[in-house]
């Protein structure tokens, strides 16, 4: 015996299509209304909290906003210090080098003295000298020490030390202007022997000074070696001058031949 295949006719073939369409268009229906079911579900899914959890988070969030108020004080406190801090060491730089540089200035006095003397012009030794108070200069100048103009310019004083004295009027005259402390306290002794009373050493001399009792001192040492005097009153200047001529002020009086 034999088989045979029987081969579908168009018309069968189309009879098959036309019936298995409408299944797979149902089959397509169901599925985009069950995915369209879930995404509406996922939509319509939502959180719930007791009225205690909401107050635990507002708790919570109120807490945070402490703590990073908190950290932000605190790394504005730290820049503040940092920057307090590198301040304070740089004054404290500043304040040691000037106090270090201001214990050298009398030896810059003593040699431009001695490199100014006269005579001995071709002498090695003031030669040597006048090197060294060059190089001393110089050294001086690297760490920021420069000389203030003082001889014909406008009395600051700020930057000026004034030897002055008081008039037959009252009123308070310049006599000259010089370059540092000390030389202006012995500017003032040197006014005295040139103008007091003999004998200097019988009188009485008064100093008075604005809040600079060492400076005082110092004067009346000077006095008391020059012109061996043992008298010496020292006080404190009257709120009146002090008001006007402020702190450093040192005054000599003395009786002399004129002001």
């Amino acid at each position: 015996m034999s088989e045979e295949t029987k081969q579908p006719t168009p018309e069968e073939v189309e009879e098959a299509q036309a019936g298995s369409a409408p299944a797979e268009e149902t089959v397509l229906e169901e599925t985009a209304e069950k995915t369209e079911k879930k995404a509406k579900k996922k939509k319509e899914k939502g959180y719930t909290f007791t009225r205690e959890q909401v107050e635990q988070m507002e708790l919570a969030v109120k807490q945070l906003e402490s703590t990073k108020d908190q950290f932000a004080r605190l790394a504005a406190e730290y820049d503040n210090y940092r920057k307090r801090t590198a301040k304070e060491k740089e004054t404290l730089y500043q304040d040691a080098k000037a106090d270090t540089i201001k214990e050298f200035l009398a030896v810059y006095g003593n040699l431009e003295r001695a490199a100014a003397a006269p005579g001995g012009e071709d002498d090695p030794h003031k030669k040597g000298l006048e090197m060294i108070f060059t190089q001393y200069k110089e050294l001086l100048k690297k760490l920021g020490v420069s000389e203030i103009e003082a001889q014909g310019r406008p009395f600051d004083p700020e930057r000026h030390e004034a030897v002055m004295h008081v008039d037959d009027e009252g009123h308070l005259i310049p006599l000259e202007k010089v370059r540092g402390r000390k030389k202006s306290l012995r500017a003032l002794v040197d006014h005295m022997a040139e103008t007091a009373n003999a004998p200097v050493d019988a009188q009485t001399v008064f100093i008075t000074h604005g809040d600079c009792l060492e400076d005082a001192e110092y004067v009346a040492e000077l006095v008391h070696e020059r012109f061996g005097v043992t008298d010496i009153m020292i006080n404190w200047v009257d709120p009146v001058i002090g008001a006007h001529s402020g702190p450093g002020t040192m005054a000599l009086f003395f009786l002399a031949s004129e002001r």
